[in-house]
């Protein structure tokens, strides 16, 4: 049945003129007919009574007339009875077909409905019904074949995005289709790079149309790896690759690959071998001649007076000196040049120490402890450990100490890793030996002097002033954003500072004990607001240990906590905790108890820690945590030591110190970071004449009143 559009665009059928004169005539026939009935009882002059006599008393004109007007009825009746039963329905039938197969509702057709067209309705139904389940098969067939491209997109993403090497994947007309973050960072300011754009804007051609003529028109190997060696479209850095061809099913060409890596520093290094050879060369090659001139001399003429032989005795000297000066400047060079070539990564100084640690352990050497803020560390961790796993084994030996302390801190230009023992400092003609010593497990090396040239280092010992010893070995610092210290760290507002001092009074009292001896856990918490009373609740916690003056970093508490309610956008501005990183997060209910079993036996300190501690007094009914111990606050002892100074923020305080500051506004993080200020504190305490617990809860409370005071006014 053709279809046309109504008003709004619905479908509607469409009104043939024939079929409207068709039922035309049928209601006319049937008029006629009823017409012809009532002619036939006034026909003839007949009377009422006249007209009901019997069929057998008409005429045949009459019972003609008669039957034809009875049949024009019947007729026109039929007709009515098939448009009301059986065209109608049939066209809303079409209708109703025509919308379930537009719009793959199946249930938009009742199989029960229009009896009079049964069983075609429910056929129709069922049709319907099994193309809405076929579109439906097809809608999820083609949702999971969609999930599954973009996980597949996904996991190619993120393999790309952590390749070392820059990879670019390029159409056959040299058009970048997708290229990862090494190739953007490698390619950076050698010309415009990006989907799209041409590769040549960074990339020279002709070695890379080379390569590819190479694949299309090579020996017939089937090789479909070509090595690349080309420049930047600048000429400022030398790369170096492979370009791989991408075929379709058919094996039909349609684009390739490439990979590349700076091979700027291997050509200057090479470069700088060939340079220290012929310096070598140059530098051996006067002083050997004077000396054979010298030697031929003095053996020819023995006799020879004793002002011509002293000379040739300063002679013989000065080029002796010559001969060693040019082979320790080649010597120098070559540890360079060693060391320049070995891979190093950066990796955080705690998980080198935390395997060092695990490693001596399981040698059933001494315990090492990791102490101090962790740095950023550029090494080769695995032969970094080995090495020290063998120092530590030795200092045990030659100190007679069960323990040593691991610590890393920052120099000038580099990083120093600490091996510190109680004792007296090991001579250089005990540790000289032990640099000869092969090494097993360590890649690449055959002696633990060749992890120390691999990373430009040396080793050496000497005395802390305190009783202690420490053996150092300087290493490469990281360099960029992972070096980051107190003052160069992007600085957000601090908190507000908190004035409770009964709320830490509540929490324990001092005692005679001396804070030297003393263990301490440092805590810090990042929040949804500052307003605990006003719903704010905990997001994170994180804490370490203080034990003799002494930061573990080793022994550290970090927990996310699901707070039971939307993190503000203003509050992820600070700690870059959301929603979602917390989802699966415990309760503060369930945290709070693990970190009072971490606290057990220790002392409390905190920055600002009127602030943190009403979170967790407000959590003791729910938790069943109670937090009784001591309480100290860096801030009110700064404010105390410097009450002259307006600034007691950590930042300020880590400043002072020297405190470098990595992780800053984690909770860990500024944990970490106070627990350095704290220990640098103690110091001053010290000299100050405070010793004690409760000298310095005292010195804490006269400081909380005077800033009190100060605020009043």
């Amino acid at each position: 049945m053709a279809e046309a559009a109504g008003e709004g665009g619905a479908w509607r059928p469409e009104r043939r003129p024939h079929a409207r004169r068709l039922w035309i005539a049928l209601g006319v026939a049937a008029s006629l007919g009823v017409a012809s009935g009532a002619a036939l009882l006034v026909a003839g002059n007949a009377t009422p009574a006249e007209a009901g006599r019997g069929l057998d008393a008409l005429t045949p004109v009459e019972l003609g007339v008669a039957l034809l007007g009875a049949a024009l009825v019947a007729f026109g009746v039929s007709a009515l009875v098939l448009r009301a039963r059986i065209v109608l329905p049939l066209r809303q039938l079409a209708a109703e077909t025509r919308f379930a197969a537009e719009s793959g509702a199946g249930s938009a057709l009742a199989p029960g409905g229009h009896p009079w067209l049964a069983p075609l309705p429910g056929a129709v139904a069922a049709l319907a019904s099994a193309l809405a389940a076929g579109r439906r098969d097809h809608a999820s067939a083609i949702e999971v074949a969609t999930r599954g491209a973009a996980e597949q997109k996904n996991r190619l993403e993120t393999i790309l995005r952590d390749l070392a090497e820059g990879v670019l994947i390029c159409t056959l007309d040299h058009r970048v289709l997708l290229c990862n973050q090494a190739a953007l960072g490698l390619l950076h300011g050698a010309g415009e790079v990006g989907l799209g754009r041409p590769l040549f804007n960074a990339v020279a051609r002709e070695p890379v149309l080379h390569a590819l003529e190479r694949l299309f028109h090579g020996s017939g190997d089937g090789a479909e790896v070509c090595p690349l060696v080309c420049a930047t479209a600048d000429a400022s850095r030398l790369l170096s690759g492979r370009v791989a061809l991408t075929r379709s099913e058919d094996g039909v060409a349609t684009g390739y690959v490439l990979t590349l890596t700076d091979a700027t520093r291997e050509v200057a290094a090479l470069a700088a071998r060939d340079r220290a050879m012929r310096d070598l060369a140059d530098g051996l090659r006067r002083p050997i001649a004077n000396l054979g001139a010298a030697a031929e001399m003095l053996g020819a003429f023995p006799d020879m007076p004793a002002a011509q032989r002293a000379a040739f005795d300063t002679v013989v000297q000065r080029e002796s000196a010559a001969l060693v000066a040019c082979l320790d400047g080649f010597d120098r060079s070559a540890r360079d040049l060693e060391g320049g070539h070995w891979p190093l990564a950066d990796v955080l100084s705690l998980d080198v120490f935390r395997l060092l640690a695990r490693r001596t352990e399981e040698d059933g050497g001494p315990a090492v402890i990791p102490v101090g803020l962790p740095l950023w560390l550029h090494v080769d961790s695995q032969s970094l450990v080995v090495a020290l796993a063998r120092l530590a084994e030795r200092i045990a030996q030659a100190a007679a100490v069960a323990s040593l302390d691991v610590e890393a801190s920052a120099g000038a230009r580099t990083a120093y890793v600490d091996l510190v023992w109680t004792g007296a400092p090991i001579p250089a003609s005990r540790i000289d030996p032990w640099l000869g010593e092969a090494l097993a497990g360590a890649l690449g090396a055959a002696t633990l002097a060749d992890v120390l040239q691999r990373h430009g280092s040396a080793a050496w010992s000497q005395a802390l002033g305190d009783g202690r010893a420490r053996l150092r070995v300087p290493v490469p610092a990281a360099a960029g954003p992972a070096r980051m210290s107190a003052g160069s760290a992007a600085r957000l507002p601090a908190r507000p500072e908190f004035y409770d001092f009964d709320l830490l009074a509540r929490a324990g009292v001092g005692d005679g004990r001396l804070l030297r001896r003393m263990t301490f856990v440092v805590f810090d918490t990042e929040t949804t607001g500052l307003k605990p009373s006003a719903g704010d609740e905990i997001v994170s916690i994180g804490a370490v240990r203080v034990v003799n003056g002494r930061i573990l970093t080793g022994e550290t508490f970090a927990r996310l906590v699901n707070p039971g309610r939307p993190i503000p956008a203003g509050s992820i501005r600070f700690h870059g905790i959301t929603d979602a990183m917390v989802a699966d997060a415990p309760p503060a209910a369930v945290v709070l108890p693990q970190l009072r079993a971490f606290c057990e036996g220790a002392a409390l300190v905190a920055h600002n820690a009127a602030f943190d501690l009403t979170f967790l007094r407000m959590k003791e009914a729910e938790s069943g945590a109670v937090f009784d111990m001591p309480v100290l606050d860096t801030l009110l002892i700064s404010a105390f030591l410097h009450p002259d100074i307006a600034d007691h923020d950590l930042d300020a305080i880590a400043a002072r110190a020297g405190v470098p500051i990595a992780g800053r506004h984690t909770a860990l993080g500024d944990a970490m970071a106070t627990a350095a200020a704290f220990v640098a504190l103690l110091d001053q305490l010290e000299r100050r004449g405070v010793t004690t617990l409760d000298q310095l809860l005292e010195a804490t409370r006269m400081a909380f009143e005077l800033r009190a005071r100060a605020r009043d006014f």
